[in-house]
């Protein structure tokens, strides 16, 4: 199942975000993202689950929003910048009058985009907003940590309760991108992988996954092993996250 029909696959808000600003960014290139546009993410997400929202969409036979938003940003083609943040706009606000009944199906095909019927792999079973905050996940990197990850990208990894490997993940600002992505993942440990040249972060990330195969990754798993060796940094030690 594409992870843009599932809204399951999504444990919270922010990994929904982070979801599409990570696509941004493999995709188009964007690293500075407006806050606005940001924002829009959160609440597309918001509005779809809803339980009141998940009726009227049923109703209509419409897409999820949030997997509608992520099939037009991962598949459909722009031609600058500029007409991908309208477009992102524009579907949060077509969505938000549907809903409410201000537009009807017919308008919409007519005076916008045709909106496609939902993918029959949609999975309507929304996550509640309990799941949204969950105190007991560490996100604050110790201080031994900062020195060597500061002004950094390289690769992560995240461990469980057990240190277990969960996540392999990359980024060009680990301070940043490690606390979210452990609350996303429920992640408990980390290590890193300092790369001094995002060539070869962004090559190396899928050689790790497919090595390593961690349970949380879906992209980039396969059946069989690399046939060939990329050189490796070195890890760091494994760093307990703070509460």
């Amino acid at each position: 199942m594409a992870l843009e029909n599932n809204l399951n696959y999504f444990a919270n808000q922010e990994h929904y975000k982070n979801y599409c600003l990570k696509n941004l960014r493999d995709r188009y290139s964007i690293n500075d993202v407006p806050e606005r546009i940001k924002d829009v993410f959160i609440n597309i997400y918001n509005l779809s689950i809803d339980d009141k929202n998940k009726e009227r969409l049923i109703e209509l036979d419409f897409w999820v929003p949030a997997c509608y938003l992520t099939y037009r940003v991962l598949y459909k083609q722009y031609k600058s910048q500029e007409d991908l943040f309208l477009e992102i706009t524009k579907t949060i606000n077509l969505f938000q009058e549907l809903i409410v009944c201000k537009i009807t199906e017919e308008e919409i095909e007519k005076h916008i985009f045709k909106l496609p019927k939902r993918h029959s792999s949609v999975d309507y079973d929304f996550i509640k907003y309990s799941h949204l905050v969950d105190n007991e996940f560490c996100t604050t990197i110790p201080e031994e940590a900062k020195d060597v990850i500061r002004g950094k990208s390289g690769i992560y990894k995240l461990y469980d309760k057990k240190r277990t490997l969960i996540y392999i993940g990359k980024s060009i600002n680990l301070p940043d991108r490690i606390p979210s992505s452990a609350r996303e993942r429920g992640a408990y440990y980390f290590s890193v992988f300092v790369c001094d040249n995002i060539a070869h972060m962004n090559i190396l990330e899928p050689y790790l996954i497919a090595i390593f195969e961690p349970k949380l990754n879906s992209e980039h798993k396969t059946t069989d092993k690399p046939l060939f060796e990329i050189p490796i940094p070195s890890e760091s030690v494994i760093f307990k996250l703070l509460k």
